[in-house]
């Protein structure tokens, strides 16, 4: 009898849950509620789970999950990113910071993972005639929890003094190609950078041989940069630098993913050996390898005028008493880079694109210096039940398929 009346005593001192909001799942709930140990209740915080404390529908987290990263364990997106202003937007993936073409600066939502640095956003759209350029020290992930669509250009390639988000990373050592060999009388060139293929070999001077070209990696990594080339033999003056390889980017997006633009993750073309005052025979440097592109999605759609690029960047050109010509970089389309030009020795390898996915080799020359060698191709990586490559499209190199 004394139990009984401390359980109606409880019961009389603590209202007890409305019958009509018992719950299974959240989906028996209305009214912005989630189910909380059987009942509806509403969800309190900023958390990823719940909202913001007001009776509005909670953020639901768990729909999102991607290669790279649990919606869960990421931020909850900030407003949709739509890049519409012509001219060039930059993303530093080491200050977390977007700068418009008229150098308003921006920080989109982000977090560190496992395999690069990640924005959360709405939406993602690039505007026909702008630019994306994503650099920093670690590859770019743009989670959006709608679509991202490209009409425009994102570049995380190397190029004009600047790295590509995450260039030359960590899965580069150990498969570095080799320098040009030395000689006064004519310097080999630089082996050319790997990544899914191997480099292409230098050119043999006169008197040195050139370098072998880096090593393919055994299997695509989750998300990498691409590697450098080698440095050309020295002569009577020094041999070219390598081209970097190229940075990466990952676009992943709950809804679709539409490509009607470019893509591009190409590897710097390398240096051409100085020559002057009478003095050069120095190797040409080697072309830096493609990056690494991947989409994921419910849906993915490359348009007919879209293009996605992991190319290699060409060989620098040798001299004699010239200089050598720089070599191309991957280019945004399934054309091999040019190697560098060379006034009377060896001409640059070409970079690989398309079919072609080993590095050109650079070209010798039996009185000056070897011409350096060409990059290989990156990685091109899908991810989707649904997949579409409209007529007229390019992906250079065959995009890999792997399991969403």
């Amino acid at each position: 009898m004394r139990l009984l009346a401390i359980v109606v005593l409880v019961a009389g001192c603590f209202p007890t849950p409305s019958a009509d909001l018992t719950c299974d799942t959240t989906a028996d709930c209305t009214g912005g509620r989630t189910c909380d140990r059987g009942f509806c209740v509403l969800s309190g915080g900023n958390d990823g789970g719940g909202n913001d404390g007001t009776d509005g529908p909670a953020f639901d987290c768990t729909t999102f999950n991607g290669r790279h990263f649990m919606g869960c364990d990421i931020p909850q997106p900030g407003p949709a990113l739509d890049l519409n202003m012509a001219g060039t937007y930059t993303y530093d993936t080491d200050t977390a910071t977007l700068t418009a073409p008229d150098a308003s600066t921006s920080r989109p939502e982000n977090q560190g993972v496992a395999s690069g640095h990640l924005i959360s956003v709405s939406g993602l759209t690039v505007g026909t005639g702008v630019t994306l350029r994503v650099v920093g020290t670690r590859p770019l992930i743009i989670a959006s929890w709608t679509t991202i669509l490209v009409n425009g250009t994102i570049d995380a390639g190397s190029h004009d003094g600047s790295l590509g988000a995450g260039a030359n990373s960590a899965e580069c050592v150990g498969r570095a190609p080799n320098n040009g060999g030395n000689s006064q009388t004519g310097a080999g060139g630089a082996g050319g950078g790997a990544f899914q293929a191997i480099g292409g070999g230098g050119g043999n001077g006169d008197g040195a041989p050139g370098g072998r070209g880096g090593l393919a990696i055994a299997a695509a990594p989750l998300l990498a940069g691409g590697c450098p080339g080698a440095v050309g033999g020295t002569g009577e003056r020094q041999g070219g630098l390598g081209g970097n390889g190229s940075g990466s980017i990952q676009l992943t997006a709950l809804d679709a993913v539409t490509i009607n633009g470019v893509v591009t993750a190409g590897g710097q073309g390398g240096f051409g050996a100085p020559g002057s005052g009478g003095l050069g025979n120095g190797g040409g440097g080697g072309g830096g390898s493609g990056g690494m592109i991947g989409l994921e999605s419910n849906t993915v759609v490359v348009g007919s005028s879209g293009v996605l690029a992991a190319n290699g960047g060409g060989g620098g050109g040798a001299s004699d008493t010239l200089n050598g010509g720089n070599g191309q970089d991957g280019q945004p389309s399934a054309t091999r880079a040019l190697g560098g030009s060379a006034n009377n020795a060896g001409v640059g390898g070409l970079g690989a694109a398309g079919t072609t996915t080993t590095g050109g080799n650079g070209q010798g020359h039996p009185d000056h210096g070897g011409g350096g060698a060409g990059g290989s191709v990156g990685f091109i990586i899908i991810a989707t039940p649904n997949k579409t490559l409209a007529a007229g499209s390019i992906v250079s190199p065959t995009a890999n398929d792997v399991p969403r």
